[in-house]
């Protein structure tokens, strides 16, 4: 996705990121000199991961000499039974050798696997995200059913794991594979497992929390032993959530038992049984359940894709197109050059089949769309994400060291139909009367802030934005409206690193186009704090400082929302300091950015970020003008048959006033500039006509 993340915000928020990349346990390493620990690390500790992964595999051929061996030659050539172990029983010549065994009454292993992996990380970590999942794999053996000592082996491998990675730091079983079978297979398993549980959980809380005023559907597609149901509260809790797993029947048989004896509660989720390789996954949780398929719908399809053949992916994917406008799949994903032969064999040997990775994720999308092209929604990508900004976002971390091991795999994508968001375009008859049109918006938000909250806050940038502020004060007086300027608080969208006499100074320019003129309290305009540039100190510091003593406090002052922000847009499409490609427009965390590469002069600024913009903002209004602005408007704007007639404004019959779609995703930052909280005037466009995208 161009610009921006669906899961960004969560990602990145503090708190939420410390709990699941700090190690909280303490190490035989900490008790080691500083100096000393990076030596000790790499020498010491590294090599105790495999020593570790040695006295494993001792003690799993003791157990199978001792104990498995005597019992598969007991069961099958003495009592005749099936196999004990968790592998496709196929009787004849013709059988299908590709058949999946969580399709069978048997289930399936690699939903074991995930589990025991989340089950390690919340126990290694004294965090991670999942808790439930160490409850329900007590009552479980990681070689599957019916294995003779197979809880009680399973509980040792936990315990030998967890002491290894007491004292090292590091997941044993990814340090292994990163040390000897790098080259064979293409991640850790443990590691990428943590990486797909976080982007998972950030994709159903911000799912949840995007429709919170509406009901809505979170399917779990294939769910093995996911846990999201009973352990997220913005789900397990909401009301307006309707909760379905949809999974093979031996897995969900054995899922159901799990959790009863581990006493977790199951009553709010409806459970479908399917076979995605034979049956219509879609008609089954219809017939099956209350599925509404016209509310907006979150598919989760976690560590399935790769073990389905290409039309199976394809036509799972095009079904999320039939279901209610804002609905998504989110899944991960292989590279087909990942899957090489190692990886089939041995997948193949155990019962579940590798057969699908993805070539090139454009070709791929493109598939998708061609399939989707029959259901009622166009489909597109959302999120597309890679090893190294997962790893970022959600690996922990010890002495400069990923704990786990993850490659480049494949990524997760989510891909769905994006709601719709409406701006309103007011077209003036030419660039002498875009003043008057923008003043008539900002009249009335005025008038409504004060009403409500008795204080109205305004942002502005700079560039040619502040020329059209001259005719405000004037507007109050033709609209009959007390503009009370003593309750306003301005404060700068974006700033150059110049002092406010500078010709590039952003505040000089608002001061003589405005501010000057009307009886706004000096204190009450917020540039930034210019003794920091007499001491040549950093942008950061001008940022941290212009978000902790402007924005934070003006935040509290007015109920957590600027009441309006009042941008232009440049013929590049950058908005306040926030340029096309730059990775300022994924920082979702701070409020005030530093930017020292600016591809406009001068190259030091600050800026507003989209967390301001899109999170903390009541309005938000862009002012444009001139024939270098219309391709802009042409991207950021859907077609014409996505907009609605065109009317003139009740105030100048010159004025035409339209409803616009926003394209999504935006192509440019402009267009990414959208307040959350979406109402009638939300998002407002003053252009003239030789800006309009079609006149």
């Amino acid at each position: 996705m161009p610009g921006s993340s669906y899961t960004a915000e969560l990602a990145y928020d503090i708190n939420r990121r410390n709990d699941r990349t700090t190690i909280h346990c303490k190490r035989l390493l900490d008790i080691f000199p500083k100096f000393t620990k990076p030596f000790v690390d790499k020498y010491l500790f590294g090599p105790l991961s495999i020593i570790t992964g040695l006295g494993i595999v001792v003690i799993l051929l003791v157990w199978y000499i001792i104990i498995l061996l005597p019992c598969i030659f007991y069961s099958k050539y003495i009592m005749r039974y099936p196999s004990i172990f968790n592998l496709p029983q196929t009787t004849s010549a013709s059988a299908d050798k590709d058949t999946n065994t969580s399709n069978t009454t048997i289930g399936s292993i690699t939903a074991l696997k995930t589990l025991h992996a989340r089950s390690q990380m919340y126990q290694q970590q004294s965090g991670g995200p999942d808790n439930i999942a160490p409850l329900i794999m007590t009552q479980l053996s990681l070689g599957g059913p019916n294995i003779p000592t197979g809880v009680l082996f399973t509980q040792v491998y936990s315990i030998l794991a967890r002491w290894n990675f007491y004292l090292t730091g590091r997941v044993f079983v990814d340090q292994l594979i990163e040390c000897c079978f790098s080259k064979l297979v293409k991640f850790g398993e443990v590691g990428l497992l943590q990486l797909r549980t976080c982007w998972l959980d950030d994709v159903v809380d911000m799912f949840a929390t995007e429709n919170e005023d509406r009901k809505f559907n979170i399917v779990i597609l294939g769910a093995g032993y996911d846990t999201r149901c009973y352990r997220l509260d913005n789900i397990k809790e909401n009301e307006s959530a309707k909760l379905y797993e949809v999974d093979a029947a031996g897995s969900q048989e054995s899922k159901m038992n799990a959790l009863n004896k581990a006493n977790i509660n199951k009553s709010h989720v409806s459970f479908i049984s399917v076979d995605f390789e034979t049956q219509d996954w879609m008609e089954m949780l219809q017939s099956k359940s209350d599925f509404d398929k016209s509310l907006p719908t979150l598919f989760v399809w976690e560590g399935v894709s790769y073990y389905l053949d290409k039309h199976v992916v394809l036509s799972t994917i095009s079904k999320v197109s039939q279901c209610g406008r804002g609905s998504y799949i989110a899944f991960d994903y292989f590279d087909e050059s990942c899957l090489n032969n190692t990886m089939r064999k041995s997948s193949k040997k155990i019962g579940e089949p590798l057969k699908y990775g993805i070539d090139s994720v454009d070709e791929f999308i493109r598939e998708c769309s061609e399939q989707s092209g029959r259901g009622e929604h166009e489909l597109k990508v959302v999120d597309n994400l890679r090893s190294d900004e997962l790893k970022e976002r959600y690996l922990a971390k010890s002495h400069g060291r990923y704990i786990g091991y993850s490659s480049e795999f494949g990524g997760f994508l989510m891909i769905g139909s994006p709601p719709i968001y409406k701006a309103k375009v007011l077209i003036a008859p030419s660039k002498s009367s875009i003043g008057n049109v923008l003043a008539d918006q900002i009249v009335q938000t005025c008038q409504v802030a004060l009403e409500l909250r008795d204080i109205f806050t305004i942002a502005l940038s700079g560039g040619s934005l502040p020329s059209f502020l001259q005719t405000l004060s004037t507007r109050f007086e033709q609209a009959g409206v007390d503009p009370e300027w003593r309750k306003w608080h301005v404060l700068l969208a974006d700033e150059r690193c110049v002092v406010s006499t500078d010709a590039d100074s952003n505040l000089g320019s608002i001061r003589t186009n405005f501010t000057n003129n009307v009886p706004i309290p000096t204190k009450q305009i917020y540039g930034i704090d210019e003794t920091f540039l007499k001491l040549s100190e950093s942008t950061e510091i001008i940022a941290i400082s212009y978000e902790e003593e402007v924005v934070k406090p003006l935040l509290q002052k007015c109920r957590g929302m600027l009441d309006c922000v009042v941008l232009g847009f440049g013929p590049d499409g950058h908005t306040c300091s926030l340029f096309p490609n730059h990775p300022l427009l994924n920082e979702h965390t701070r409020l005030v950015a530093p930017i020292d590469d600016s591809p406009k002069p001068p190259s030091s600024r600050i800026t507003l970020t989209f967390k301001v913009l899109n999170k903390l903002s009541r309005q938000i209004i862009f002012c444009g003008a001139g024939s270098s602005k219309r391709p802009i408007l042409d991207a950021v704007f859907e077609n014409d048959g996505r907009r609605t007639k065109g009317q003139t404004s009740k105030k100048d019959a010159n004025v035409k006033t339209f409803e616009v779609e926003m394209v999504t995703p935006a192509p440019f930052p402009c267009g990414m500039a959208r307040p959350q909280q979406q109402g009638k005037d939300s998002l407002v466009w003053v252009v003239d006509k030789d800006a309009a995208y079609n006149k």
